[in-house]
C-alpha cells in the first residue's frame, strides 16, 4: 500500500516558501484586474450611455429661461439616454480585497455622485398597479455583456505582470 504524504527535506521547504510568497502577489493581481474590469466597465457605460442616436421616443424638454429641447429618449432594451447626467456620473465600480468588484449606480463616495432613486426603475423596469409598464433600459447588463470578453485578459495581463517579478 502506498501513501502520498509531505516529507522533510530541503527540497520541500524551498518549494513551500516559495509557494507561500505566491499568495500575496497573486492575490495583488487579481486586485489589480478588478480595478482594471470596473474602469472598463464604467467606461463602456458611460460611452453607450452618450451614444446617440437612440430609438426611443422624441419629448420636448422645457429648459431653464424657457427654451425648448428636443430630447430622443431611449428603446426598450437600450442603453438609457442622457438627459441631466446624474444617472450616468452615479455609474462606478468598488473592490472589496481581491474577493470581490461591485459595479453599478452608486458605489461613489461623495453625494454628489450619489445613484438617483430610479435607478433600478431604469435599469430593470417597472410595473405600476394600474397595469402601465416601464420596459427596462439595461445600461450596467449593457456594459457588463460588451466588457465581459475582455475580463479575462484583464486577470491574464495582471497575473503575468506580477509573476515576471518572482
Amino acid at each position: 500500500m502506498s501513501a502520498v504524504g509531505y516529507e522533510a527535506s530541503i527540497f520541500n521547504s524551498k518549494s513551500f516558501m516559495k509557494l507561500q510568497k505566491l499568495r500575496p502577489k497573486t492575490n495583488k493581481a487579481i486586485r489589480a484586474a478588478w480595478f482594471d474590469l470596473g474602469r472598463d466597465l464604467k467606461n463602456e457605460a458611460n460611452k453607450e450611455i452618450l451614444r446617440k442616436p437612440k430609438s426611443g421616443r422624441v419629448y420636448i424638454i422645457r429648459m431653464k429661461g424657457g427654451r425648448k429641447k428636443r430630447h430622443v429618449a431611449s428603446a426598450p432594451g437600450e442603453t438609457h439616454a442622457n438627459l441631466t447626467g446624474k444617472l450616468r456620473r452615479s455609474v462606478s465600480w468598488k473592490v472589496y480585497s481581491y474577493q470581490r468588484m461591485e459595479f453599478g449606480y452608486g458605489f461613489a463616495t461623495n453625494n454628489s455622485t450619489r445613484a438617483p432613486i430610479y435607478d433600478h426603475v431604469i435599469e430593470d423596469g417597472f410595473k405600476f398597479r394600474d397595469g402601465r409598464v416601464i420596459k427596462p433600459r439595461p445600461s450596467i447588463a449593457n456594459a457588463v455583456a460588451a466588457v465581459k470578453s475582455k475580463t479575462k485578459d484583464h486577470f491574464q495581463k495582471q497575473m503575468l505582470a506580477e509573476f515576471k517579478r518572482v
